[in-house]
C-alpha cells in the first residue's frame, strides 16, 4: 500500500504551542468495507472469531476476571491465541482496505502493529489472522487488537465543556455527541495522556498521537478523519 497523508478535520488555534493528539470523528458518511467485510473464517475459526470480538473492547486487559481465558497476568495474549486464526478472502475482496478497522472486529495491519510495538513496547497485544485466497495461497498477516487502555482523559474545565453534573469524586457527566459533534478543539490532561501513543477515551473513543499519524498516514475508512486534540497546561 502506498502512503497517503492523513485527512485532517479541524483547527488547532493559532496561540498553542502544546503536543497534539488525534481523536477520530465520523460525519455520517455511509459506512465503507473493512478488511473483516471481505474474509469468511472458516471452521475452528469462525468460532475463534466470535469468541474473540469480546476482547476488542477497552479495558479488556485490565479487567482479568472477564478475559482471563485471553490475556495472562501481564496483560500478553495467551499461548493459544499465538496461533493465527485463519481467513479467507470472499469473492469481493481488493486489495486496497483501510488498514485500520472500526468494527466488532478490531482488524489492523501489520504496519499499525509494528508502529505501536515501537512507539509504545510490551503495552498492546495481538492476535494474528492469516489471510488466504479461496486457492490457498497466503496473501498477509492481519492482527487482531486485543483490549487497550481506557482513560478519562479529556480535560473538560480546559476545553470549556459545561458538563451535566459533576460528581463528588470530580467527575463530569457530558456527551461527545452532544459536546464534540465534529471537529471541535479540546484538551486532554496533562497527567492522563504522559507517555501514550494510543488509547482509548472513554468520551471521544480510539486516540492516537502525533507521531502515529505522521508515520502511518491515511489508515481510517473513508467516513472517518482524525481531528487534533491539544494538551492542557500541567
Amino acid at each position: 500500500m502506498s502512503f497517503r497523508p492523513a485527512r485532517v478535520s479541524g483547527q488547532v488555534p493559532q496561540n498553542y504551542r502544546g503536543p497534539l493528539f488525534y481523536r477520530m470523528c465520523n460525519f455520517s458518511k455511509p459506512a465503507s468495507k473493512v478488511l473483516a467485510d471481505f474474509l469468511k473464517f472458516p471452521g475452528r475459526d469462525v468460532r475463534a472469531m466470535n469468541r474473540i470480538v469480546g476482547i476488542t473492547v477497552p479495558g479488556a486487559i485490565s479487567d482479568r476476571s472477564k478475559y482471563s481465558n485471553y490475556v495472562d497476568e501481564h496483560g500478553d495474549v495467551e499461548a493459544e491465541w499465538n496461533e493465527p486464526i485463519q481467513a479467507v478472502t470472499k469473492a469481493n475482496y481488493h486489495s486496497d482496505w483501510p488498514e485500520l478497522s472500526l468494527n466488532n472486529v478490531m482488524l489492523v495491519s501489520q504496519r499499525i502493529k509494528m508502529a505501536l510495538e515501537k512507539l509504545e513496547p510490551g503495552t498492546h497485544a495481538f492476535v494474528p489472522v492469516d489471510v488466504r485466497s479461496p486457492q490457498g495461497t497466503h496473501l498477509f498477516r492481519a492482527y487482531v487488537q486485543v483490549g487497550g487502555d481506557l482513560v478519562d482523559a479529556v480535560d473538560w474545565r480546559a476545553s470549556g465543556i459545561v458538563p451535566t453534573k459533576i460528581y463528588p469524586n470530580g467527575r463530569a457527566l457530558w456527551r461527545a455527541s452532544e459536546v464534540l459533534p465534529g471537529d471541535e478543539f479540546c484538551l486532554f490532561s496533562a497527567e492522563k495522556v504522559r507517555g501514550r501513543a494510543h488509547f482509548w477515551d472513554e468520551k471521544v473513543g480510539k486516540v492516537w498521537s502525533q507521531p502515529f499519524v505522521d508515520e502511518l498516514g491515511d489508515v481510517l475508512p473513508r467516513e472517518y478523519v482524525f481531528v487534533p486534540v491539544g494538551v492542557s497546561a500541567p
